[in-house]
């Protein structure tokens, strides 16, 4: 046991296995932009194929890093939680069967219809491509930029926030009987929207008594 451990230990700490599963993500990236119900039942089931080759390799290198790095090693990463969910997500989509399965067993409401949900969390692993960028120098230097100017902008959202309850609640007072300032709810969505300057005009022209 030990012997495999550090086998995995020693790919899961190389740079090539790192390289390789980026070059996979890249290329199942392609795969899923070619997805569709726009090409011949062999192309989609080729797709389908392909789909369980990546899925396997993704869950090949998660229990390569899971056992060769430790769980509390391989979790000190906080970006490793979203591989999990993406594994997850893979392991159901692969138990799900596809939509050419379903029509051989002419089920009147398929399996796959009720699952079908499950495909858009395939999108989650185009966010790994973003492991490229903590590689290089520059790009940290932008995402910590990114992150200081968003606590920043934090402060000024919340400012935003109470100028428009102040004027939703003045809203409410002196328009109780216009239908738009009735409900808390529609009231704050048409104060942003008269701040926006998104259709005010029409707006003006529904409020005007």
């Amino acid at each position: 046991m030990q012997k495999v451990r550090y086998a995995f230990y020693i790919i899961a700490t190389s740079d090539q296995f790192d390289y390789i599963i980026l070059a996979v993500v890249l290329i199942n990236s392609v795969f899923m932009a070619l997805d569709g119900n726009l090409f011949k039942p062999e192309t989609l089931n080729g797709l389908n194929i392909s789909n369980y080759v990546f899925n396997s390799i993704f869950f090949f290198e998660y229990i390569v890093k899971f056992v060769g790095l430790s769980p509390l090693v391989y979790y000190s990463d906080a970006f490793t939680y979203l591989d999990t969910i993406i594994i997850a997500f893979a392991v159901l989509d692969m138990a799900t069967p596809s939509n050419t399965d379903d029509e051989q067993v002419g089920s009147k409401k398929s399996v796959s219809s009720q699952l079908s949900f499950l495909r858009v969390f395939r999108i989650f692993r185009c966010i790994r491509l973003t492991k490229i960028l903590r590689r290089l120098k520059s790009m940290r230097l932008i995402i910590v930029s990114m992150k200081k100017a968003l606590a920043s902008v934090s402060y000024i959202v919340c400012i935003l926030v109470m100028f428009i309850l102040i004027f939703e609640l003045l809203g409410m007072s002196l328009l109780s009987g216009n239908i738009h300032y009735q409900q808390f709810g529609e009231g704050f969505f048409i104060t942003y929207q008269i701040l926006t300057l998104e259709n005010w005009d029409g707006l003006l022209y529904e409020m005007w008594p």
